[in-house]
C-alpha cells in the first residue's frame, strides 16, 4: 500500500483561493447602506422626512428597501434608485451593471464597503489602510 502525504507549501507558491461569488445589486446596496452606518428603518425615515403621513409611509418604504436588499430583486425604475441615492451614497451605473451584465463584465467593487474606489484585491484602499492600522 502506497501512502501519500499532504503537499507542503514553501511560501513561494501562492495558496489556492476560492473564486469570488459575483456581487449582486442587492448585495451592493446592502454594503453601501452598511457603510453609511444606517439601518433600513433609518434610511426609510430619512426618505420620508417632512411627509405629513411619514409614520405610515415608513412601513412601506422600509419594506421596499428590505426588498431591494433581497437577493434576486432588482429595482425596476431609475427614480427609485435616484430617491435612494439622496440618502445613501452609491453609483446607480454600478448597480445597473451588476443587474444587467454577465459576471465577467461586472465592475470591481470593494467587498467590505462597496465603494467603486477599488484595487485588484476587491477591497478599496480605505478599507485596506484601515485593516493595516488595526493590525499594527
Amino acid at each position: 500500500m502506497k501512502h501519500t502525504f499532504p503537499r507542503t507549501f514553501t511560501g513561494a507558491e501562492p495558496l489556492p483561493t476560492a473564486p469570488l461569488i459575483p456581487l449582486s445589486p442587492a448585495g451592493y446596496l446592502r454594503l453601501r447602506r452598511a457603510a453609511s452606518g444606517q439601518s433600513i428603518s433609518a434610511v426609510a425615515q430619512r426618505l420620508n422626512a417632512g411627509h405629513r403621513r411619514a409614520g405610515m409611509r415608513n412601513d412601506i418604504t422600509t419594506a421596499l428597501i428590505a426588498s431591494l436588499e433581497t437577493e434576486g430583486v432588482v429595482a425596476k425604475h431609475r427614480v427609485t434608485l435616484d430617491r435612494l441615492r439622496s440618502v445613501i451614497a452609491f453609483d446607480a451605473d454600478v448597480y445597473h451593471q451588476l443587474a444587467t451584465e454577465p459576471p465577467a463584465l461586472h465592475p470591481a467593487v470593494c467587498r467590505t464597503c462597496g465603494t467603486s474606489a477599488w484595487d485588484h484585491d476587491n477591497a478599496c484602499t480605505g478599507c485596506a489602510d484601515n485593516a493595516r492600522s488595526r493590525a499594527a
